[in-house]
């Protein structure tokens, strides 16, 4: 197979493939095996008709768009993605295609665009540490511990005379009501509710209060106005509530025997100072993101460049079958999963709409940094993107290096996109917080990054509209550029297959 490219314009290439007849030859027996249950041919078992009968039959070309989508995926696809570090076929023709001649085609191929960075080594940020003594860590500490504790401790059923109090866990039937009707999702049985926990509804749990096993009683609530659920949202309810049994948690003294029964520690102050500072790493690496994003955030706003819608799609599509597949997790189908947990289809959607042009816009800026700077996804970088794996996820080094193929072109455009993300981090500079001043920063982070996002979106979606002549490119026209579809001998992209 040989491979001829040209760069149209930031962005966009064109490539010839040519296939050598041999080559042709071997796909198409490799698209054969692939299909031959299908084919049906006189004086044969379906699926047992030798190749040159079926192609008799139906005619050679029977076979050539599953040869072409054999040579795709073994071939072409790996050749294509090495121009320039990143390429994804657009649309294709095909010049020729036989057995004898063998097969030429064309592609328009999608690239990273060329970037106009801006200046990103007088970038400033905000960038917080917290320490180890600090108020909130110790508060979170404490939480860690109390949890420690009830997960130790014993739950003992108490006297059939004993009135409910804050902290006791009530067993319960219950069966809500609206207007005297119920509604789906408030029935339960045998549910363990501790009082005090915060979570039923506002104003249940402190109505058992007082209350003791065997009784039946009505409980009276109305359902907070923002309320997940539109359907029950502001509207008062009613339960009838069964009271079975009423337990209370028996938890261990907080001693160093408690210590040493829950952990490798002797004495509590270890555990303690363990707990706090892995909670300290936790948050400061927390806070480490959050400049990352706000260095990101800075670089792109400073920065120029078309993003290629090609890219944005396939972003879009992959984003989206992520979410199928966590759909599935919870046996809901996408629709009925953004119905429950992103406020719809429309909200759902958007939202990955937008997170799909971020997440495209920093690759092909971070992707610009590195072909600025001169990077390379050599045996140096390699070996050591892989250490910080290692030590990251505790993992051997030669088990890591085993996960990734240098020659591999997702391995090197990841290595380029960390190198480049490391360089930037390392070139701007920071403003420390002081502890003092976390909890106003903590405030306003995620409102300042929202609407900075949110302006940098607006100016993207303007840019795009310049660059397509005013078309609305939502999510519904994504399909237009899926680049999974088979490539067909028509030179069309045949959705059916």
């Amino acid at each position: 197979m040989q491979l001829e490219f040209k760069k149209i314009k930031s962005g966009l290439g064109q490539a010839h493939v040519q296939i050598e007849p041999q080559e042709f030859l071997d796909a198409m027996k490799k698209s054969f095996n692939n299909q031959k249950q299908r084919f049906q041919v006189p004086g044969f078992r379906r699926g047992r008709a030798p190749m040159s009968v079926v192609m008799r039959t139906y005619g050679e070309s029977v076979l050539y768009d599953e040869a072409l989508q054999v040579l795709m995926r073994e071939k072409m696809g790996d050749e294509i993605q090495k121009i320039e570090g990143f390429s994804t076929i657009v649309d294709n023709d095909v010049d020729y295609i036989s057995l004898e001649e063998g097969a030429a085609l064309n592609f328009n191929v999608c690239l990273y665009p060329d970037v106009e960075l801006g200046d990103y080594k007088s970038i400033r940020v905000d960038r917080a540490q917290i320490s180890l003594d600090s108020e909130r860590v110790q508060a979170d500490v404490d939480k860690k511990i109390q949890r420690m504790c009830d997960e130790a401790g014993r739950m003992l059923s108490l006297d059939a005379d004993h009135k409910i109090e804050a902290g006791d866990t009530a067993v319960i039937d219950f069966l809500g009501k609206i207007d005297g009707e119920p509604f789906e999702g408030g029935r339960g049985e045998r549910h363990e509710l501790e009082i005090g926990s915060a979570s039923f509804i506002p104003g249940f749990e402190d109505q058992l209060i007082g209350h003791q096993a065997g009784e039946e009683i009505v409980v009276t609530v109305e359902f907070p106005k923002e309320y997940h659920s539109e359907a029950l949202a502001g509207k008062p309810a009613s339960f009838d509530v069964t009271i079975h049994e009423v337990k209370r948690l028996e938890r261990p003294e907080l001693d160093d025997d408690f210590a040493m029964d829950v952990s490798e520690f002797d004495t509590l102050e270890e555990l303690r100072e363990d707990e706090g500072k892995k909670i300290q790493k936790r948050i400061n690496e927390d806070y480490e993101r959050r400049a990352e994003n706000d260095v990101l955030l800075s670089l792109l706003e400073r920065s120029d460049f078309e993003v290629p819608q090609a890219m944005l799609a396939d972003e879009f599509n992959s984003q989206v079958r992520r979410l199928q597949n966590e759909a599935s997790r919870y046996n809901l189908t996408l629709e009925n999963f953004m119905k429950y947990f992103m406020g719809g289809e429309e909200q759902g959607f958007a939202r990955l709409s937008d997170e799909a042009r971020r997440s495209v816009m920093t690759e092909c800026v971070l992707m610009g940094l590195a072909r600025h700077e001169g990077l390379e996804a050599n045996e140096e970088l390699f070996e050591k993107i892989c250490q910080r794996i290692a030590e990251r996820e505790s993992r051997e080094l030669e088990e890591v290096k085993r996960l990734f193929n240098l020659e591999n072109p997702d391995t090197k455009r990841m290595l380029l996109l960390t190198a480049a993300q490391d360089l930037l981090m390392g070139a701007v500079s920071y403003n420390d917080i002081k502890e003092s001043q976390i909890a106003d920063y903590d405030k306003n982070y995620e409102r300042e990054i929202a609407e900075r996002s949110h302006s940098l979106l607006h100016k993207f979606y303007k840019d795009l509209a310049e660059h397509h002549h005013g078309h609305d490119h939502e999510h519904e026209h994504v399909d237009e550029h899926e680049h999974e579809e088979p490539v067909s001998a028509s030179g069309e992209s045949d959705q059916n297959a």
